[in-house]
């Protein structure tokens, strides 16, 4: 309430909420990460098992016809003069290269889980099971109503802090630290949670404006932005 203390809180501020910021960027980058390798192992594995059958045919199918193809060492070669004494090499067979390249099967049959896209849904599902998760807890502690709990979550979460529903007023002395502890957690953790669904719902917007590009003939680079 004191004017030193007023100006310690916004100097405080001006350097922690930065440091805050970057901390939840890496920390939901990390768990974006984490994400993906879930819902491309877990959730998608049954679509990537098709694909890798399908990659392996087709790998096999183009070993098949890589070994069965004549090579170079093989063919008879015959060596001439040309009129200006220079050396013709000629061979009566080519050798004959398949036409995919063995690499890209390859690399397809490895799926790589960083550049699976997670649909918007599914991140917006996440989201609200958590927003509903803190709506139940709270009601339950506070005697709040389940929307008053829920926009308690929703106002902490995006950052607002109105202050209008505070935790901790109708809690014992005896389970005050316990549960304050539990709503840090949840808090700490839900903005953690937000960051990793901002990052996972950019990189869908961005891979449906790529295909979209693609389409339209405006990006001929499928892997620009």
């Amino acid at each position: 309430k004191t004017n030193y203390g007023k100006i310690m809180t916004m100097i405080y501020a001006i350097f922690g909420i930065p440091l805050m910021l970057l901390c939840l960027a890496n920390i939901g980058s990390t768990m974006a990460d984490a994400f993906r390798f879930i819902y491309c192992n877990v959730c998608c594995s049954y679509c990537n098992m098709i694909k890798k059958r399908r990659n392996l045919r087709a790998l096999q199918s183009v070993e098949l016809s890589h070994n069965t193809s004549p090579s170079l060492s093989s063919s008879p070669i015959v060596t001439t003069l040309a009129p200006n004494n220079l050396p013709i090499v000629s061979s009566n067979n080519i050798e004959n290269k398949p036409s995919t390249n063995v690499v890209e099967f390859v690399d397809n049959f490895i799926i790589d889980y960083r550049k699976t896209t997670i649909p918007i849904s599914i991140t917006l599902s996440l989201l609200t099971s958590y927003l509903i998760l803190g709506a139940v807890l709270f009601s339950e502690w506070e005697n709040w109503k389940f929307l008053d709990g829920a926009y308690f979550c929703f106002v902490t979460l995006a950052t607002i802090g109105l202050g209008d529903f505070v935790p901790g007023k109708s809690i014992t002395s005896t389970q005050v630290e316990g549960k304050l502890v539990i709503c840090a957690l949840y808090v700490l953790f839900g903005l953690s949670l937000m960051a990793m669904c901002f990052n996972l719902m950019q990189e869908e917007v961005r891979a449906k404006f790529r295909r979209l590009g693609n389409k339209l003939g405006i990006i001929d680079d499928p892997n620009f932005w």
